[in-house]
């Protein structure tokens, strides 16, 4: 469920971008619309703030369970060395990655215009592999290494209370990375993710104590705990905009908390509400969301793209056209994608990419 839930999040919040501003190229439409006099719609306002809420905790909560989902696996001793340990990672991540970029993510941005300009733009492209940023794919380059890491940490420092401040000052130095010179990170800057990573060894723990604590308080229901939660994260994210300096603090450490408590208790009400027969539904879902992650993406620009040729920069700009880019953006880049998934598992396709 969880994983359900985040990958609509990603798919949603992808689908609402008009600029994207890197040293390896970009798209600009926001400013094309500025220079053009023309109006942002309402509709494309209020995506970019679901957007920017969306961002907020759903990363953060994706490196949570893949460290719940790792701790599960070192418990059953699944990987006997760091070696091997790197070796399955790469064949899960790295190589799809590769294969994803190049085959995919390169001729789709060659298409939208992403690269003009550049004197050298399939040399760009192939160097913005090493620092991904604001490209989806920074993802699986970030969590390659946080998997690496974290073996390593769980495997020879014993005591929690020296791993937390191990992580801690590499989150500390990730942050840096990302405040001064998020461009020039390299590999999608996974000092920054580790510790929501590591967390992912002890949410369960730190549930079942919240839970308990909101029992004490007269919660004696989940659906009541969670509306308080609810209110409370909003609370915060709306106090977040208070100054920048407040904001950049709360939204990069107590606002992808409280996130990740929330969407972990939504997932568990659904699960619960959900029949049994019905599992077994979201067990097959949820084993296309990897695909639909590699895939969806860079279709976005190839709407954008489209929308300009075929109907100029005033469609971005009135509230029909912004709703149906929009759409089209979301059910459209997922419905190619299941295609592609499909495709994939049909000619049983040796790189894991679905």
């Amino acid at each position: 469920m969880l994983r359900i839930l985040l990958t609509v999040l990603v798919v949603l919040g992808h689908a609402s971008y008009y600029t994207i501003n890197t040293k390896f190229g970009g798209i600009h439409y926001d400013q094309i619309l500025s220079d053009m006099m023309i109006q942002d719609a309402g509709f494309h306002k209020a995506t970019t703030i679901l957007t920017e809420w969306i961002y907020s905790f759903h990363m953060p909560a994706y490196f949570c369970l893949s460290g719940t989902v790792f701790s599960m696996e070192l418990k059953k001793n699944r990987y006997s060395s760091v070696s091997n340990l790197i070796r399955e990672k790469a064949k899960r991540l790295l190589i799809p990655l590769l294969f994803v970029w190049l085959v995919w993510n390169i001729p789709i941005k060659m298409l939208a215009g992403y690269y003009d300009g550049l004197a050298h733009p399939l040399m760009m492209a192939v160097i913005q592999i090493i620092f991904p940023n604001a490209v989806y794919l920074w993802f699986l380059e970030a969590l390659f290494f946080c998997f690496v890491m974290d073996y390593v940490i769980e495997k020879h420092i014993k005591n929690v209370g020296q791993q937390f401040m191990l992580v801690g000052t590499l989150a500390l130095i990730g942050l840096g990375f990302y405040k001064y010179a998020r461009q020039i990170a390299p590999f999608g800057n996974p000092f920054r993710w580790l510790i929501w990573f590591w967390i992912g060894h002890f949410i369960d723990n730190i549930l079942n104590e919240l839970n308990k604590v909101s029992e004490n308080h007269g919660f004696r229901s989940e659906g009541q705990a969670f509306v308080v939660e609810t209110f409370l994260f909003a609370l915060l994210y709306e106090i977040s905009f208070c100054t920048a300096s407040i904001r950049w603090i709360l939204i990069n450490t107590v606002i992808p908390f409280i996130g990740i408590v929330w969407i972990w208790e939504f997932a568990r009400i659904i699960e619960n509400v959900l029949r049994k027969e019905h599992h077994k539904k979201l067990l097959a879902i949820s084993q296309n969301t990897y695909g639909v992650y590699l895939w969806a993406e860079p279709l976005n620009y190839l709407v954008l793209s489209c929308a300009m040729k075929w109907f100029g920069i005033s469609v971005f700009g009135t509230e029909m056209g912004a709703a149906l880019i929009y759409i089209v953006r979301v059910v459209g880049t997922v419905a190619i994608s299941v295609l592609i998934i499909n495709v994939l598992r049909k000619i049983r396709c040796p790189i894991k990419a679905y």
